[in-house]
This record gives structure tokens, C-alpha cells and sequence, in this order.
């Protein structure tokens, strides 16, 4: 975060240099073949390999999987998930 309020430039030209970013298609089926409503913060916590969170190390430097992944489901399942991810955040 500090690079890029230093250097916006910098920032925008690593972006585009970096590769494009693509959802784990067996990620994306499992993901798919969630119920929303019997998601619960346990169960999201044990999916295998959700882009950009490692419980061992926290987050990756790279997160951009993360809404990839999101974009990819149905809107209810979407927005599960993203608050699913967000309410894993403080315990790593």
C-alpha cells in the first residue's frame, strides 16, 4: 500500500505487467457447488486454496484471485463468500 500512495505510476505500470489473472477451474466448481444459505464460517474456512488467503501464512501478495473467484458465482453465493472472506481476515 505504501508503493502505491508513493508512487501511483510504479504502481499502475507492476499491474499491467503482471500476469492476467485466472480462477482454478476446479475452484470455481466447487465454489459454484455451494449452497449460500448453509455456508457457514467454518465451511469457508476449510475450502481448499481460496485465492489469496493461506490460514498458514495470511494473506498472499497477490489477491487478485479473490474477486475473480467472486465474480465467477451467482450473486447470492458472490456475496456469501466475499463475507465469508472478509470474516476470515482477522484470523490470520
Amino acid at each position: 500500500m505504501d508503493a502505491l500512495l508513493t508512487d501511483p505510476a510504479a504502481s499502475v505500470a507492476a499491474a499491467r505487467a503482471s500476469e492476467p489473472v485466472t480462477v482454478d477451474p476446479a475452484l470455481a466448481e466447487l465454489a459454484a457447488g455451494l449452497d449460500p444459505d448453509a455456508l457457514t464460517a467454518e465451511k469457508a474456512a476449510r475450502l481448499p486454496a481460496f485465492p489469496g488467503l493461506d490460514a498458514a501464512r495470511g494473506l498472499s501478495s497477490r489477491t487478485a484471485p479473490v474477486p475473480a473467484l467472486l465474480d465467477s458465482l451467482p450473486p447470492r453465493l458472490k456475496e456469501r463468500m466475499l463475507t465469508e472472506f472478509i470474516g476470515l481476515l482477522p484470523r490470520i
